[in-house]
């Protein structure tokens, strides 16, 4: 089965509340949705995920110019809120310019002696020591694969924990600067700022892990390592 590119993907409707009880059940949801997600980004701060899909052209391979976009969907509660009120009945926000070119930002570069658009090593900027593996699985569906400890994985899980005592910090300077320029808090800015902070930011880390997760040392990510050969097949 080849998992070609159709409508973007997240733009039809909202991403219903049973997924959002847990990680598991998100990433389940969206792999199920989409196949072509790679990757799918947990940040401590709030809700919101980041997402990693391949793109692949109607004769199944990877598009040479972009064979991987990166995407928000906007889970948070306020976000969603915001959202709804300006008519958008979805959850995915497209990146920022910002977004590219640092806080998700990532680097992708064809793996030499393989053929056009098949296989492409990918660094990103929330882990650059480590260099990850697009390519597709025999029956067609993206995947990004990591070598660690003598083995091969897929990769479909990435947690950032933020350092919340540097946002306190911030808050702190933020605060100070209002009131010596304005002479108050002025809380609703410094709310807006660091909001726009934690979405665009990502802040180094101490590593958290959970069941099935297997931390990649040195790291301020974990990673959902599965062998390759446990992949389910379909739209799995």
């Amino acid at each position: 089965m080849i998992y070609k590119m159709s409508q973007a993907s997240f733009t039809s409707g909202p991403i219903p509340e049973a997924a959002l009880a847990s990680r598991e059940a998100l990433t389940a949801y969206v792999t199920r949705q989409a196949p072509r997600v790679v990757l799918v980004c947990f940040r401590n701060v709030n809700q919101n995920v980041v997402v990693y899909e391949a793109q692949v052209d109607s004769q199944g391979k990877f598009v040479e110019d972009a064979p991987l976009v990166g995407y928000w969907l906007e889970l948070e509660p306020s976000y969603r809120e915001s959202r709804r009120a300006q008519g958008l009945l979805h959850d995915r926000g497209e990146f920022s310019r910002l977004d590219r070119s640092l806080a998700w930002s990532f680097q992708v570069q064809p793996v030499p002696n393989t053929p056009p658009c098949t296989q492409y090593h990918v660094k990103f900027l929330a882990c650059p020591q480590h260099v990850l593996t697009l390519r597709q699985t025999k029956r067609g569906r993206p995947l990004l694969g990591l070598q660690y400890g003598g083995q091969s994985h897929m990769v479909r899980v990435l947690n950032v924990e933020a350092d919340t005592s540097a946002l306190k910090r911030a808050r702190s300077v933020l605060s100070t600067l209002a009131t010596t320029l304005f002479g108050g808090s002025q809380e609703d800015l410094i709310q807006t700022f660091m909001q726009k902070c934690v979405r665009h930011l990502v802040l180094h880390t101490r590593v958290s892990q959970g069941p099935g997760q297997r931390s990649v040392e040195g790291q301020i990510v974990v990673f959902r390592a599965e062998p390759e050969a446990q992949e389910t097949t379909g739209r799995s």
